[in-house]
């Protein structure tokens, strides 16, 4: 759902009665406190990061794996971002399937689903 959906909108204009606040992110501040969604969002990384350290369980390599804090940025294209900094020479399959990934990401939305974003976009 877009955040500019006319229904969400007249929601959101419905439940905060206050003049002064234009940006639907403070908006949505008033409706659900930044505690709690901190707090939701400290959860989804720690579960992400049980996942994460649960493929090195046992591996010598699980001693290696650090996290380091979260830096919150807003990317430009609104997903989210995961940053590996990798020590040492990196090993040429981990160098393919990061030069595979980034083709992908440059590529141009297959024609085979230009229906179904046509109408994921009408809804």
């Amino acid at each position: 759902m877009s955040i500019k959906d006319p229904g969400f909108v007249s929601y959101l204009n419905d439940h905060v009665n206050d003049s002064i606040l234009f940006t639907i992110q403070d908006k949505c501040k008033k409706i659900i406190s930044p505690a709690l969604i901190n707090s939701r969002i400290a959860a989804l990384r720690d579960a992400r990061e049980t996942i994460v350290r649960s493929h090195f369980k046992n591996t010598d390599v699980a001693k290696r794996v650090k996290f380091s804090k979260t830096n919150s940025t807003i990317p430009f294209n609104g997903l989210s971002i995961y940053k590996i900094d990798y020590k040492g020479d990196l090993p040429e399959k981990l160098k393919q399937a990061y030069q595979e990934m980034n083709a992908l990401d440059d590529e141009s939305p297959r024609k085979k689903f230009k229906k179904v974003r046509d109408k994921t976009e009408d809804e």
